[in-house]
């Protein structure tokens, strides 16, 4: 669906739960993130973000490296839902990525290609992204993308123990166009 100079960001296919939970359903990945799932619970997630894709045009799609087809994560837009959310409504912006493709450039090269997708060719005036305070790494990529910080934003879901974090982008983002991407 949408290509970078080394990534692909396709749809899902059901066959790809397994070479997800694999590249992403570990210790590492998944420290900020509710910690390592169940495989039915993978394979749920796979079919929300298909389920999401036919609702909306868009979801947190597969991230494959075009040189060998290898599954690294995922990156894409959803529509948040959760009736606790303060901005309900509003398209986050997301990513998770093998621990073994990190500081590989994979992320923001991804997220950047997302970001200008949903401002170009959905119209979209604003994305957000939600953040746990300790995850540091994601914290920078944030910024690296030109995320501010909404303090104003930041809320408790429920059953969690520490507020998230809100970044935001507004459609005025001139430098989506200038990124330049690592050489593979």
């Amino acid at each position: 669906m949408l290509e970078t100079p080394r990534l692909r960001l396709r749809s899902w296919r059901m066959s790809d739960a397994a070479a997800y939970a694999r590249a992403c359903n570990t210790p590492l990945v998944m420290l900020w993130l509710g910690g390592v799932q169940s495989r039915r619970s993978v394979k749920r997630e796979v079919g929300y973000f298909a389920m999401m894709e036919a609702r909306d045009g868009f979801t947190f799609w597969v991230i494959e490296r075009r040189a060998d087809n290898k599954l690294l994560g995922f990156c894409g837009l959803l529509r948040i839902t959760e009736r606790d959310c303060p901005f309900s409504g509003l398209v986050e912006i997301g990513w998770r990525v093998s621990a073994s493709q990190w500081r590989k450039g994979y992320a923001f090269e991804a997220a950047n290609r997302v970001a200008r997708y949903g401002f170009d060719e959905l119209g979209l005036a604003m994305i957000v992204s939600r953040v746990a305070s300790g995850n540091v790494a994601s914290r920078a990529l944030m910024k690296k993308l030109g995320m501010k910080r909404r303090r104003d934003l930041d809320y408790l879901p429920k059953h969690e123990n520490a507020p998230l974090l809100i970044y935001s982008l507004d459609s005025s983002g001139a430098w989506l166009s200038g990124a330049r991407f690592p050489q593979s």
